[in-house]
């Protein structure tokens, strides 16, 4: 990303947990990192069967991915609804409490998405997690912000980790407080999941939204505000020539800019990439792994959503 999105630290694949949003200050320290940043509803359901009770309902326009206010270009602070489906993922650290961990994406009031291997590490269990939606601000309570803890989290059954992440998806469930889920506001919206048949365009303008470093070579430039950048779409093709070497497979999409400058990076992973599609929000990736961050011909690579929608909405009707 431009000037707001972080970059990795060294030369191997960074530790799961942390992809930012960066703003590059380009870095070379780092070889590898792990990725990881209207209309609404009259009502929304508060059950699991309720929301799936048509296979479109999360991705119906009327429900999901509209912002409040005009989308931010080129990495910068981000305007609070600006990314109403942004998430944070808190995990308890002994002596510090909850502490920023992750990114992810609401889709649906009691559904979250992200990356994997946020989640999938030894001796963790849904006690040492909690969410937060609505949150613009960390060192501040915001307007809309909620917090749950979780009921349950899956991770998609082939997760593996090797020079790189195959399948880095997972599915978070939240733990009702009286009978509901999120409440749905302006600040607070899921962003549509793509259908089996939504167009995957090169060049299509998507945003990538998190708290990760603002300087790709300082580990405590980490922003209080939530930052954001816009990055392309690019072809699958093209992808998978630029990284080759690194075991881009399918599962995967990459995106940014050719000339570098943009990017997410560590300190976001599992955060969302929403792109813009005939005026919708539609979330086609979240922040898995790259090579360094903001280089040329380095794009990053993200989870592709619309490759695991049946896993994901089978996920979610259990």
């Amino acid at each position: 990303m431009d000037v707001s999105v972080a970059s990795s630290p060294r030369v191997h694949l960074l530790s799961l947990a942390s992809l930012l949003l960066v703003t590059c200050t380009t870095s070379r320290r780092a070889d590898f990192r792990h990725g990881g940043y209207p209309k609404f509803p009259l009502a929304e359901p508060t059950l699991a069967s309720e929301i799936l009770r048509t296979e479109d309902t999360l991705t119906a326009p009327g429900n999901c991915g509209r912002v409040a206010t005009p989308r931010i270009v080129g990495g910068s602070t981000s305007i609070y609804g600006n990314h109403p489906w942004q998430v944070e993922i808190e995990i308890y650290k002994r002596g510090d409490g909850f502490i920023h961990h992750c990114g992810g994406a609401i889709i649906s009031p009691l559904h979250v998405l992200t990356a994997a291997h946020c989640l999938k590490q030894p001796a963790l269990s849904r006690h040492d997690f909690r969410i937060k939606v609505g949150d613009h601000n960390l060192g501040q309570s915001d307007r809309d912000e909620q917090m749950f803890e979780v009921e349950n989290f899956i991770t998609h059954p082939d997760f593996s980790v090797g020079g790189h992440y195959n399948n880095d998806v997972a599915v978070i469930k939240i733990k009702a407080q009286r009978g509901k889920g999120f409440q749905m506001s302006r600040f607070v919206t899921p962003a549509c999941l793509p259908t089996s048949y939504t167009s995957y365009t090169p060049g299509t303008h998507c945003q990538v939204s998190g708290w990760g470093l603002t300087d790709a070579d300082n580990f405590f430039s980490k922003p209080q505000v939530l930052h954001s950048t816009e990055v392309l779409l690019l072809s699958d093709t093209k992808c998978k020539e630029l990284h080759s070497s690194r075991g881009y497979d399918q599962g995967m999409i990459c995106a940014g800019h050719l000339n570098g400058g943009r990017d997410s990076c560590n300190g976001d992973s599992g955060g969302p990439l929403a792109c813009n599609i005939d005026g919708t929000y539609i979330l086609m990736g979240l922040v898995s792994w790259g090579k360094n961050c903001g280089q040329p011909s380095l794009p990053g690579v993200y989870t592709h959503i619309q490759y695991y929608l049946d896993w994901i909405k089978s996920v979610m009707r259990e």
